[in-house]
């Protein structure tokens, strides 16, 4: 599919599912709107529809990881699924809009609170 005809569908809330499975990291820095991240080498169909003549449109960063999702979830009995020409590389060239999810929290952040919430005394 063009990523012109994807952007007016998604526009005109006609879109297909649109099915990004590059790794969740590259989909957390920016994703075509409304997207469903899962991994190339493994879908999660679970989070897909039931209903497997539901139409899909796959991509990726330049193609490679894309052509296999599709070769796979066609083997999960998926039969309406189309690539999305050009991939992310081409959406962001185009400067076509992003979805981004927020920052997310450094590791070494969770649960870290400072002695001066805590009252505690610097022991030096």
């Amino acid at each position: 599919m063009q990523a012109s005809e994807l952007l007016r569908r998604i526009q005109s809330h006609t879109a297909p599912v649109i099915v990004d499975v590059r790794f969740r990291s590259e989909f957390d820095r920016g994703h075509v709107p409304g997207a469903i991240n899962t991994p190339f080498f493994a879908p999660e169909t679970s989070k897909l529809p039931k209903d497997k003549s539901t139409e899909l449109v796959i991509y990726c960063g330049h193609g490679q990881r894309a052509w296999i999702a599709k070769v796979l979830l066609g083997r999960h009995g998926y039969s309406r699924m189309e690539l999305l020409d050009g991939h992310m590389k081409y959406w962001k060239q185009a400067g076509l809009p992003l979805e981004e999810l927020e920052a997310p929290v450094p590791v070494e952040s969770v649960g870290a609170v400072s002695r001066h919430e805590t009252g505690a005394k610097d022991r030096t």
